[in-house]
């Protein structure tokens, strides 16, 4: 369903100023918060599980918070509703969410249905790259590896995620490693289980060959690309 205004958004979504997803606004309305029954679901502490809605007005699409217990920031300023414009900024938590005002039709669109997030993250990496990295596990059967071959690497509770991460203490996006000219830098995004570089928790570094990583009572070896 079009809005009413017809004026249609990209909403991106950010964390630590790197675009994680990204959709096409055609709805009149949509949830944002914890919960997988969120049309916009950030798996994340600070973030309730109804934050906020986003709803059309007479004078345009507006955010409002629903109630949550960190609030909305909107363009710097603490509010419990705004009005959507054309570069504006909600931060919520960790994560911000900008909004772009669209020039032309793109095919993308809303959806509740969790796939369809998970599949939007993973449009975003489809580059391969050459001669990659490994994380190599040492398993029951033998040795399992690995390859770090897209810009990110997802570590988490997700399907789509690159290595499946297993508990109640896993967030859907636990661990990335994102790949820009050689280095590979791993942060810990969500979930309350610790990641541990080398031994030592760590919620961001940079690896080096031979790092071991911890993780959900899982070791992985590193293995720099040749």
């Amino acid at each position: 369903m079009t809005i009413a205004t017809q004026k249609r958004f990209i909403v991106r979504l950010k964390l630590r100023e790197r675009e994680v997803a990204q959709w096409i606004l055609d709805q009149q309305s949509l949830s944002i918060g914890r919960t997988p029954d969120n049309d916009i679901v950030i798996d994340n502490l600070a973030i309730s599980r109804r934050h906020a809605c986003v709803e059309d007005s007479p004078k345009g699409l507006v955010i409002r918070d629903k109630g949550s217990v960190n609030g909305l920031e909107v363009d710097g300023r603490i509010c419990s509703e705004a009005l959507i414009e054309d570069g504006t900024q909600v931060k919520i938590g960790k994560h911000t969410l900008s909004f772009e005002a669209e020039t032309e039709r793109r095919p993308m669109s809303m959806s509740a249905d969790p796939e369809i997030y998970e599949a939007t993250i993973r449009a975003t990496e489809t580059t391969r790259l050459a001669n990659p990295a490994f994380l190599v596990e040492q398993g029951p059967e033998g040795e399992v590896r690995y390859p770090i071959d897209t810009p990110l690497f997802l570590m988490g509770k997700s399907d789509v995620s690159d290595v499946r991460l297993d508990g109640l203490l896993i967030a859907e996006y636990h661990v990335e490693i994102m790949v820009h000219e050689k280095e590979h830098l791993i942060s810990h995004l969500a979930g309350r289980r610790k990641l541990r570089v080398n031994g030592k928790a760590t919620s961001q570094c940079i690896l080096r060959d031979g790092d071991t990583i911890e993780i959900a009572g899982r070791t992985f070896r590193f293995q720099a690309s040749l």
